[in-house]
């Protein structure tokens, strides 16, 4: 979304696409998914926990291309990150950091042109940008989320 809303492109040199599913939509996303395996492509999962928060479950689902075959070491084309609601909150896990940022953004959604089709973004979005990036209009082609994101909580 930075990309497609600052500079109407994708950032070119980010080597894969992240979106995210709200935690009630991950089984339904995962079925949808395991479809692309016949088609030569791997879904991968990791999980999460975070004591005392009741949160729990898959945080993050790759996509990797294995069209080369069964040991062909593909490349992650595809970050699914899981958002969980919590109060006043939605939160995610990325490089072993939480984060979070105001659930008002989830609420609902906007659309955003891009290369001809509306792509669903959330509410706000350019404040949602602020809100994880900070200043978003100055280009950094070195972010590190483990650093740099604005909205980590721990």
């Amino acid at each position: 979304m930075l990309g497609i809303v600052r500079d109407g492109r994708l950032l070119p040199w980010d080597k894969d696409l992240d979106i995210s599913v709200s935690d009630k939509d991950i089984a339904r996303t995962r079925r949808v998914l395991r479809q692309v395996f016949w088609a030569g492509w791997k879904l991968k999962s990791r999980n999460f926990s975070v004591k005392g928060s009741g949160m729990s479950g898959i945080r993050i689902l790759k996509l990797e291309d294995r069209t080369g075959g069964l040991f062909h070491s593909g490349h992650d084309y595809l970050d699914i990150f899981t958002k969980t609601r919590n109060g006043k909150h939605v939160y995610w896990q990325a490089a072993g950091k939480i984060m979070r940022v105001d659930a008002k953004y989830y609420d609902g959604f906007e659309e955003v042109a891009f290369k001809g089709r509306l792509l669903k973004v959330p509410l706000h979005h350019r404040e949602y940008l602020t809100e994880k990036y900070g200043d978003w209009s100055q280009v950094v082609k070195e972010w590190d989320c483990a650093k740099d994101e604005k909205c980590i909580v721990t």
